[in-house]
């Protein structure tokens, strides 16, 4: 059954209780279909609307006239009214609750008679089943403009935790309640409950909220909560109310993440419960905002000496109990009287040895007794000393743990496992800053300052305008372009630019050249280098590729000294000849010396100059 369909059937059975009751006949008003106008009648507050008005109906209805066309000053009037629901959806709800509980508070249920406590019962039904009406319009008309009044939204739970203290039932030596009284008033808690979890979301939705998604104050009205919160979270320091003050602090870091008091004042409460592993952590995640905080860097290391000292404190064996030492000289007794039994010979000697066995191990068992029922009590005294966990939901508690141990890895410079890690916090809670930010760090310190700058602006989409996200994200840049300048300065200073030769330079080294091959011993060495080459295969391809493996080798070494002296090395021998055959295109001279030399390299054949 359709939910409107439900809240049809309940208000009509309450009707018919209010005519039993009453014992005046009572006709319901009808109950439109659930169309696309029923919501925004709702909200108007339409009098022809069966749902309008403050749940009570006179003897003396009559049904509704036939609806006229409404006028234009009509249409604008109701479209005012709308408009301003819409931007106070929850207000409708606030005055019905607050005229519901009025209405019960100057009722004197005691005085009542029997016949009339399930009429009022009823009323207050019917009551309860239009505010229910009403939070449906308020959500719909909030689905709608895209807002909510927070306010409201805080205030009805109080409301209705007062309507729920004026439906606790009446002495029964005052009111003898009959059974439909006890039904209805069963129904009548039901609804009240409903009611409660229709509005759990609002309560979640304004607890969850960051900073950056709430409704925007001034500078002076967020001044004045920050001191109001700091004032009260320093009270409950005072009182040592540890996990209220932590809660408190959590709400003034949301609210000013660069103050230092709110990080100062959460390590105090953690280290106020005995927590200081999380108080190192929380002085940590302040100190990643603000690097320079003296009192953070001290807190810091004062909670890291501490859960040192606690950790030690926790593993130090105990020392030993009475009902220890009486175990162990009960065991020597056993094993002296073992000994006595193996070395007795005659009857009597081994008699008297049983016995004392048998006495020693009697004593060995009542001292270990004695020694689990030491053991048992201390246990029961260690975790009756140790602090009571924190109440957190399964998932907050699973983020809690995945971020202590994804801290811990940062902590060691696991930057790896930390990444990981916070990728798991990230995607469990994606509207948790400390994930992004966790997230960045870890990706800083493996050097990929873009990646995190990226993980940084990730946050800023899902939390826009938080300063923590921002300043990483500043910072993940700066880094990024620092190490990007740093290695195009390093690239630059290991590509060394390559020499070149002038014309005179590349005539000097072709003179130097022809000189060597001119010389009889060489020449006669190039021809039967290259005779060689032409022997080793009858394809001219092969000859050819043959003779350059084995001419640029030979080259290589007779230009080798007279390059060096211009810059060049054995790699760059190929580029000097290569500048060599460019200078030459435009001077016919030093060509033919270039043209000469090539083909007494392919040749072996030295052309007359």
């Amino acid at each position: 059954m359709a939910p409107w369909d439900q809240l049809c059937c309940r208000r009509r059975a309450a009707y018919s209780q209010l005519n039993v009751v009453g014992g005046a006949r009572r006709t319901a008003p009808p109950l439109p279909e659930a169309d696309e106008h029923s919501l925004e009648r709702l909200v108007v507050g339409d009098s022809s609307s069966p749902c309008a008005g403050d749940g009570s109906s006179s003897e003396d209805d009559e049904p509704p006239a036939v609806r006229q066309k409404p006028t234009v000053q009509e249409l604008q009037r109701r479209q005012e009214q709308l408009q301003y629901l819409r931007q106070r959806p929850q207000a409708k709800t606030q005055e019905l609750l607050h005229q519901v509980t009025q209405e019960l508070l100057h009722k004197q249920r005691p005085k009542l008679s029997s016949p009339e406590q399930p009429r009022l019962q009823a009323e207050t039904q019917l009551l309860l089943l239009e505010l229910r009406e009403q939070l449906g319009s308020a959500a719909a008309a909030e689905a709608e403009a895209g807002t909510d009044d927070k306010k409201a939204s805080r205030r009805t739970p109080d409301l209705l935790q007062q309507l729920q203290n004026q439906l606790d039932p009446a002495p029964q030596h005052e009111v003898q309640q009959l059974p439909q009284q006890r039904e209805l008033q069963l129904e009548t808690r039901t609804l009240l409950q409903q009611l409660q979890e229709e509005l759990l979301p609002f309560e979640q939705k304004v607890h969850m909220e960051s900073p950056e998604e709430q409704e925007p104050v001034s500078g002076a009205m967020r001044e004045k909560k920050l001191d109001a919160l700091l004032q009260r979270a320093s009270g409950l320091l005072e009182s040592k109310s540890w996990q209220s003050a932590e809660e408190t602090y959590e709400m003034v870091v949301e609210l000013a993440p660069l103050d230092f008091r709110a990080h100062q004042g959460k390590a105090l409460a953690l280290a106020g419960q005995g927590r200081y592993l999380q108080a190192f952590g929380a002085c940590r995640r302040g100190l990643g905002v603000l690097p320079d905080c003296a009192e953070l860097k001290e807190l810091k290391e004062v909670y890291r000496r501490k859960h040192k000292e606690q950790k030690a404190e926790r593993d130090k064996p105990q020392p030993a109990g009475p009902a220890h030492l009486a175990k162990e000289e009960a065991r020597e007794a056993v094993d002296l009287a073992s000994d006595q039994l193996a070395a007795a010979k005659t009857d009597a000697e081994k008699h008297l040895a049983r016995g004392m066995l048998q006495e020693a191990m009697d004593r060995f068992s009542q001292a270990a007794d004695q020694e689990g029922e030491e053991s048992a009590r201390a246990a029961q005294f260690t975790a009756a000393a140790a602090p009571s966990p924190v109440a957190l939901s399964p998932k907050k508690r699973k983020l809690e743990d995945l971020l202590q141990k994804a801290s811990g890895f940062l902590e060691l410079k696991a930057w790896q496992s930390a990444e990981q890690a916070y990728e798991i916090a990230v995607e469990l809670a994606p509207r948790d800053w400390r994930t992004h930010q966790g997230k960045a760090l870890a990706l800083q310190g493996q050097g990929r300052f873009l990646k995190a700058f990226s993980a940084s602006k990730v946050g800023l989409e899902q939390l826009p305008g938080n300063v923590v996200l921002q300043a990483l994200m500043e910072q993940s840049r700066t880094k990024f372009k620092g190490q990007r300048d740093a290695e195009v300065e390093k690239q630059s200073a290991e590509r060394k630019l390559a020499p070149s030769l002038t014309k005179e330079q590349a005539r000097q080294v072709m003179s130097k050249a022809m000189e060597h091959f001119e010389e009889s011993q060489n020449l006669a060495k190039i021809k039967a280098a290259i005779d060689q080459c032409r022997a080793s295969s009858s394809d001219p391809s092969v000859q050819q590729m043959a003779i350059q493996t084995t001419m640029l080798p030979m080259v290589q070494k007779v230009l080798g000294p007279e390059l060096e002296q211009f810059g060049f090395d054995a790699n760059s021998t190929l580029d000097a000849m290569m500048q060599i055959q460019f200078l030459a295109a435009g001077d016919q001279e030093m060509q033919a010396k270039v043209m000469r030399v090539m083909n007494f390299l392919m040749t072996g054949v030295l052309a007359e100059s």
